[in-house]
């Protein structure tokens, strides 16, 4: 109905303000040519209601890369850098292994973009990839940034050095890591008022954008604004993400 395309990816969010119970049911709405269209999601799961048109736009832009923010991720578990920042832990909560937690995106590491951009055969790479060979994205002509909070020195350098990053979610470069290789854990080093409670950017980067965009969480008023190398979003969008097409257009044509 109304060329609209609809689909419905099922999955399992560790969410802590978007989550459903497994028979509830959640309606959604959008206008599409002066007429509104609904969809129902059953359960947990994401929607995505785009025409036919948006979604040829949309689908395999192979010039754009996403990073996945996995050292965010790692953040923010249990038993991890929030543990010590509540002094519910000593140190050792900042030096955390990477293994394979990273599998199951939360609100905290952009769950609602990173499956999206999934869906929708967008590129991508994750914070590891980047440390290990910052060069490759130079292949890129646009890099997405989520909420990619927690970086090494070495990808904060790739990534402000690129000539063309959007800034999806406020707070990204916000905290400096160190990976060991060997260990295959990061380590906090610096930032979010680390080591010193006067530190707040941990690369002291201009451009922070935390507050106070990281709590608009509506989005009511959202638009990109430009930095020397690329726009920064007004609001933190991982509820807006779902419901408006236009977003993901806007990240094209920036």
């Amino acid at each position: 109905m109304f060329g609209i395309s609809i689909l419905v990816v099922g999955l399992i969010l560790s969410l802590s303000s978007i989550q459903d119970e497994e028979n509830e049911e959640q309606t959604f709405e959008r206008e599409i040519d002066g007429k509104t269209a609904f969809w129902v999601l059953y359960g947990s799961g994401l929607p995505f209601a785009f025409t036919d048109d948006e979604l040829s736009t949309l689908q395999n832009n192979k010039d754009i890369v996403v990073i996945n923010p996995i050292f965010t991720q790692v953040a923010y578990r249990e038993g991890g850098f929030y543990d010590y920042f509540r002094q519910e832990c000593s140190e050792k909560c900042l030096t955390l292994d990477v293994g394979e937690q990273w599998d199951k995106p939360t609100l905290h590491s952009s769950a609602m973009g990173i499956r999206i951009f999934e869906e929708l055969g967008w590129d991508m790479v994750n914070d590891l990839e980047v440390y290990k060979n910052p060069s490759l994205l130079d292949n890129y002509k646009k890099i997405i940034l989520p909420h990619n909070e927690y970086v090494t020195k070495e990808m904060f350098e790739a990534v402000t050095s690129h000539p063309n990053v959007v800034y999806l979610y406020p707070n990204a470069l916000y905290a400096q890591v160190d990976y060991d290789e060997d260990n295959n854990s990061i380590t906090l080093i610096r930032g979010h008022s680390y080591p010193e409670k006067s530190i707040a950017n941990g690369f002291e980067w201009k451009y922070d954008n935390t507050h106070p965009y990281e709590y608009d969480k509506h989005c009511d008023s959202w638009e990109f604004y430009k930095i020397d190398n690329g726009f920064m979003l007004n609001c933190y969008p991982e509820g807006l993400i779902i419901t408006e097409p236009k977003l993901l257009k806007k990240i094209i044509d920036l």
